[in-house]
């Protein structure tokens, strides 16, 4: 299997190497902003005098612009091409982290981190519009599997980078290098990418008759669909999970454990870099295994038995990095196969508006996460922290395990339910061919 992977990635056109290059690129600096202020909370913190709930508000307001402009973007990419707003949100996001250099006080982070919201909508329907129409549907679980694995990479790398620039340096200096950084990907995709000017379906780019109009909207009454809000609710809790580890585990393992901030990070780290693993293993089997759904709902379930570990066991530190490793494993060996099962669900013509769509459910969680354990570490809950991460990964399991997500419902045409069970599987049929 490997020497077959090798063949194909060297079947593959320059200009698709080259796209996939790039997309991958702008997704590292996705997930590298997500975690650049988390990463300086402890600086941030005495600079503008707030405490862990005002923190997460930041966090917050970016995570709800995020949401609001996740469907619109979709649809703007599903009915001009993915490129131009690419690469607009990604120089969004630049100058508003480069700008948070010089916010004179908390009030203007706030306003920043509103507008850097705004640009990172732009990345899911965008890239996955992108990928969909360069890569065919056999090889989509490895090309998902890069371009997440980028992703995770970049949140990886933030912790380490952003805390040592601020050590080098100081804080400010962090902000404007990554906002120099991303806007010098932005360039590169600008003048290098060659990407499909319109998502697969082709949709007309003026509606004048009556059947494309049907076609619109078929694909906009399709979130409402009993498939995609159930995987919509899937990402609002996976999202918790990600948003609440990513900006306050270290500040949770430091006040449990009564560690150094170095090694909190540090854990971090590891936790981001397992997950980033976990992603291109993920990619193997999410390719090789039919029911997407079990899979996604055993890593969820092993997450969630690693986090009620931690909350129940004062572990020693080397065992930390271990538990926390593993976890993260898991939790990047389920974004292949998420990915794949929003495909199956997304209706002809509409991918773009299906993964933003979906998308809006990462932000979700990434309002509400934040704030909420935000607020248990100010009353002195650490252990909260972790019994709640806990709850998050088991709903996300119940969300993606009941019937009505595509795989479930495969198993449902497979148990003898015939066309009703088929039904809420769309474009089910060619799946695992």
């Amino acid at each position: 299997m490997g020497r077959v992977s090798v063949a194909r990635a060297a079947a593959m056109q320059p200009n698709e190497r080259r796209t996939l290059a790039l997309i991958c690129a702008g997704h590292f600096m996705s997930h590298f902003w997500s975690i650049t202020l988390p990463a300086l909370f402890t600086v941030l913190s005495v600079v503008f005098d707030v405490n862990f709930v005002q923190l997460g508000l930041l966090m917050t307001v970016f995570s709800i612009t995020n949401a609001l402009f996740q469907i619109p973007c979709g649809y703007v990419v599903d009915r001009y091409g993915p490129k131009w707003i690419l690469v607009a949100g990604i120089l969004v996001d630049a100058t508003a982290f480069a700008a948070c250099a010089i916010a004179p006080n908390y009030l203007t982070l706030l306003i920043l981190m509103l507008v850097a919201g705004a640009g990172q909508a732009v990345f899911h329907p965008a890239d996955y519009a992108i990928l969909s129409a360069l890569f065919p549907k056999e090889r989509s679980g490895k090309t998902y599997a890069v371009h997440t694995f980028m992703g995770f990479s970049g949140g990886a790398a933030a912790p380490a980078i952003v805390a040592g620039l601020a050590s080098v340096f100081n804080w400010q200096v962090a902000l404007v290098a990554t906002g120099l950084a991303g806007g010098a990907v932005g360039v590169l995709i600008a003048i290098l990418m060659h990407a499909p000017e319109r998502a697969p379906a082709h949709v007309p780019a003026v509606a004048t008759t009556g059947a494309a109009r049907k076609r619109r909207l078929a694909g906009v009454g399709s979130m409402l669909s009993r498939t995609l809000l159930l995987l919509f609710g899937f990402y609002i809790f996976s999202s918790m999970f990600m948003s609440g580890a990513q900006s306050f585990l270290p500040s949770t393992l430091t006040a449990l454990f009564e560690m150094p901030n170095n090694t909190a990070n540090l854990l971090l780290t590891t936790l981001l870099a397992a997950m980033a693993f976990g992603v291109l293993v993920g990619g193997v089997f999410a390719d090789r295994i039919e029911d997407q759904s079990r899979l996604v709902g055993g890593c969820m379930l092993a997450g969630t038995i690693f986090m009620v570990l931690i909350a129940l066991f004062r572990l020693p530190i080397w065992s930390l990095f271990i538990v926390l490793a593993a976890a993260g494993l898991v939790q990047g060996a389920i974004s292949p196969s998420r990915d794949k099962l929003v495909r199956d669900a997304a209706p002809e013509g509409s991918t773009g508006t299906s993964f933003g769509f979906v998308s809006v459910g990462l932000s979700v969680g990434g309002i509400i996460a934040p704030l909420l354990l935000g607020a248990f570490l100010d009353h002195g809950n650490a252990v909260i922290v972790f019994w709640s991460l806990a709850a998050f990964t088991l709903i996300a399991m119940v969300m993606v395990l009941i019937p009505g997500t595509p795989a479930a419902a495969s198993r449902s045409d497979d148990a003898g339910h015939g066309p009703a069970a088929a039904t809420t599987r769309p474009g089910a049929g060619a799946r695992g061919r």
